[in-house]
């Protein structure tokens, strides 16, 4: 049974006093049970106290575009048959359980660099708090070098200070503890092994039951886009690829539950075709495999797709930020001088601020450089110290020593308009909860208190599903945020709320518009359908599918859609998108009416087909209807002078506001 570790800990009781030992140094590693490309399992020994853990990794993703850390545990275990339950493999994995005792472990064998996991990306309070399969975090194991700051137990009680102390101790124990490399590709890699592992994870995982003879048949004829000659066919049980007329190679066709043999076949024509055609062979490997998942693939959904290797490291960059000390310089004869601190970032736990002065980075004077060579000097890799010398206010100078880290791009932001917060949500990130939580507890709390909060949506076209998950629980303090379903057993599970409300029951406007997708759209609606938020604008994009990541042997990635999300109300935000209960898209006076019947406490328009399509897929001539009711369109001015109207009365802003200002 999961159980608070000893105290003797040091790594959880005290992490300041082990943040200059990686991860290796606090635990020896016994054996890796799990090690599949997004699905990790091992056993960890803590060397401080003696204490092993079960460690569990796994990643899903909401877009075609994300990954997200969705479960992550440290299960205590004692005996051997607690080992045996704990790392089991899961269901439906090919990988094999425990073996050998708790003693014979210690010679077990030696995982990849990535087996080992990946603390700066942990967000660990989360995960007690949401529904689906029964794969918990004992209590506080890791809560304060969890990115979940704003813990169940002391969330909405947490002062600033509070807050900045907690995010001061992530990030160094972020910058330090460091992040597993990725693993190289494997340049043994064959076109067989990538279709044979992208085939089988097609099979196992897509929200739907897929055809694997059709899609082989839509793959090979990927080849017939690089060359016309070359056309496949499957006639008489036998899959063929002919050119000019002529067969170059056939093989029976395998059984229809059999991704290894297709893949085979798929490989083995391939090469037949590269052998007969100059202009094939000419094509690089990838070319290759890319063309045949390319055509495969588009006989599914939208947004099952094949990721390239150099585009899928350029998008887990992005995803993950960037190494640095998240600050920015500019040029300045005496010294250069601090205009933007990024939050969370290694500059930002240190209390740097815009305005002080850096003199020298690492030694050499920043006087007289430009901004490309300050730059230069910042930039680094992760986990890298840097020294920087800084000239106070009084004159003196100090040094102080940074580690570099994964920083995050920025996505909140406050507005004001008219003395009402708008808090900016741009898409969602690795931190998007925690700034979120910060900005809110700082507009929300001020004196005189605002009428509202709004929550501006508009254009974010998602990210990480199980932040809007996070974002949505800091509203809510019970009910379903959303429901996931899906064909594979781990693709099901609902998400669900619990804690306090850090707004402490601010009224809530959210505003979307018709680039509002994804995450966003769950955040909009369980906010929404849980009666905590009033959506104004036009209807979303209706895009409500989840993709779960495989890596490939070429270090390219299968985002596969695996399940589909239904809003707390049961409709599918597949297809229908969020319908907003104030629609700003059919003009002005349509859109003060609607507001008018908010404060009356009239039921919206849109809670009907919401209702009507709880728990079945609404036909395409009734989402045609519904979202016809509230066009999608570009979000304008008019969805704050609504926000402004829900919150102050309707003589509020008789003309549209002016842009909104930002908050300094």
């Amino acid at each position: 049974m999961p159980m608070s570790p000893p105290t003797q800990c040091a790594l959880w009781t005290d992490p300041e006093a082990t943040l200059a030992k990686p991860l290796k140094q606090q635990f020896t590693l016994h054996a890796t049970f799990v090690e599949e490309s997004h699905w990790w399992r091992c056993l960890l020994e803590c060397r401080g106290c003696g204490q092993r853990y079960v460690y569990e990794f796994h990643e899903e993703a909401d877009w075609a575009d994300g990954d997200d850390p969705q479960y992550v545990t440290f299960v205590p275990v004692e005996t051997q048959a607690e080992i045996d339950a704990a790392c089991a493999a899961p269901q439906g994995s090919s990988a094999g359980s425990c073996r050998g005792s708790v003693q014979g472990l210690a010679e077990g064998s030696r995982p990849s660099p990535a087996a080992l996991g990946d603390l700066s990306r942990v967000q660990t309070g989360q995960r007690r708090r949401t529904g689906g399969p029964a794969i918990t975090t004992p209590e506080r194991t890791l809560s304060r070098c969890s990115a979940a700051f704003y813990d169940a137990n002391t969330r909405g009680r947490l002062g600033m200070g509070g807050l900045r102390s907690l995010g001061l101790g992530l990030l160094a124990v972020l910058a330090l503890l460091g992040r597993a490399e990725a693993t190289a590709a494997d340049p043994r890699a064959t076109v067989g092994s990538v279709l044979r592992a992208g085939l089988s994870a097609l099979a196992e995982r897509h929200v739907e039951a897929v055809d694997l003879a059709d899609l082989t048949l839509a793959g090979l004829r990927g080849l017939s886009l690089t060359d016309r000659r070359i056309v496949p066919a499957l006639t008489g049980g036998m899959i063929e690829l002919r050119a000019d007329g002529r067969t170059l190679d056939r093989v029976p066709a395998p059984p229809r539950d059999a991704p290894s043999s297709w893949a085979e076949a798929a490989a083995r024509l391939i090469a037949a075709g590269t052998a007969a055609s100059p202009v094939l062979a000419r094509q690089p490997r990838e070319a290759l495999v890319r063309a045949f998942f390319d055509e495969a693939l588009a006989t599914l959904d939208p947004y099952t797709r094949y990721v390239p290797a150099e585009e899928a490291r350029l998008g887990r960059s992005r995803r993950l930020g960037e190494s640095g000390l998240g600050l920015e310089l500019a040029p300045d004869p005496a010294g250069a001088r601090i205009v933007r601190v990024i939050d969370d970032g290694p500059a930002w736990a240190a209390g740097l601020r815009p305005g002080e002065r850096v003199v020298a980075i690492d030694g050499r004077a920043t006087a007289r450089l430009d901004r490309e060579a300050l730059d230069r000097l910042l930039e680094g890799a992760e986990s890298a110290p840097v020294a920087l010398t800084l000239r106070r206010e009084d004159g003196r100078s100090e040094t102080i020593v940074l580690v570099r880290a994964m920083v995050a791009p920025e996505t909140v932001s406050v507005d004001w308009s008219s003395a009402l917060p708008v808090v900016r949500i741009s898409a969602f990130n690795r931190l998007t909860d925690r700034r979120l939580a910060r900005a809110v507890v700082e507009a929300a709390h001020r004196d005189p208190a605002p009428p509202g909060l709004v929550l501006d949506l508009r254009g974010n076209r998602g990210g990480l599903l199980r932040q809007a998950i996070a974002a949505a629980d800091l509203f809510l303090t019970g009910g379903v945020i959303a429901t996931a379903r899906g064909r594979h057993p781990d693709a099901s599970r609902i998400h669900r709320a619990g804690g306090a409300d850090i707004a402490g029951g601010l009224g809530l406007a959210v505003l979307v518009d018709g680039a509002t997708a994804s995450s966003a759209e769950v955040l909009a609606a369980a906010l929404q359908d849980n009666g905590r938020a009033v959506v104004i604008g036009s209807v979303t994009t209706g895009k409500g599918l989840i993709q779960t990541v495989v890596t490939l042997p070429d270090e390219g990635e299968l985002h596969i859609t695996w399940s589909s999300l239904h809003a707390p109300s049961g409709y599918p935000l597949q297809g229908l998108g969020v319908l907003p209960t104030i629609c700003t898209s059919r003009g002005v006076e349509v859109a003060r009416r609607a507001v008018a019947e908010r404060r009356r406490g009239r039921p919206p328009a849109a809670a009907a087909p919401r209702g009507a399509t709880a728990d079945r897929a609404p036909a395409a001539e009734e989402i045609a209807a519904w979202r016809g009711a509230c066009p999608p369109a570009e979000g304008g001015a008019l969805d704050i002078a609504a926000a402004l109207w829900l919150f102050r009365g309707p003589d509020e802003g008789t003309s549209l506001p002016a842009p909104a200002r930002t908050d300094p």
